[in-house]
């Protein structure tokens, strides 16, 4: 049994490497150099975006739109204003934060403001907000990043009534 498994056994010099395990070695150089390159096209699309994105909101004079979320997730901790057509209103799962959703070139849901209903006057409960929607809409507050769905997700906090401003 040794005498077979000995005769089936690939054939190498001594200190060398085994008969086609040069050619895997290669093979799997090549996947990683392929891969590397796919992930440095990714990262350079990435940064060509956000530089768009920095251009145009320069030209909105410092406004940012649901288009850039990707830029808007950068802001974290910062005060920002947001200008957009407020999709939909609706409450988290837990009915503690009410949601404004404006809808963005990738997802209707993904960019909102937050308002938690605890510390919320009033006047920012969801009857008093629900004829914004379809309206377009500022808003001001903090970004607050979150991460859901493996992706950032940036969500802005919104503390009083005038923070959101109808824009005619």
């Amino acid at each position: 049994l040794l005498a077979r498994r000995q005769a089936d056994a690939p054939v190498s010099s001594p200190g060398g490497p085994i008969a086609g395990e040069t050619t895997e070695r290669a093979q799997v150089a090549e996947r990683a150099m392929a891969l590397s390159s796919q992930a440095a096209a990714a990262r350079q699309a990435a940064e060509a975006e956000l530089a768009m994105q920095q251009a145009a909101l320069e030209r909105q004079g410092g406004v940012f739109s649901p288009a850039q979320s990707a830029l808007l997730a950068r802001q974290h901790g910062r005060t920002v204003t947001l200008e957009g057509s407020l999709g939909r209103i609706g409450f988290s799962s837990s009915g503690k934060t009410l949601y404004l959703y404006f809808p963005t070139p990738q997802d209707r849901d993904f960019l909102r403001g937050a308002i938690s209903m605890k510390s919320a006057p009033s006047d920012l409960g969801e009857d008093s907000l629900r004829p914004l929607v379809g309206k377009k809409i500022r808003l001001t507050g903090e970004v607050t990043v979150r991460k859901e769905f493996g992706r950032e997700r940036p969500e802005i906090g919104i503390n009083n009534r005038s923070d959101i401003e109808v824009v005619e």
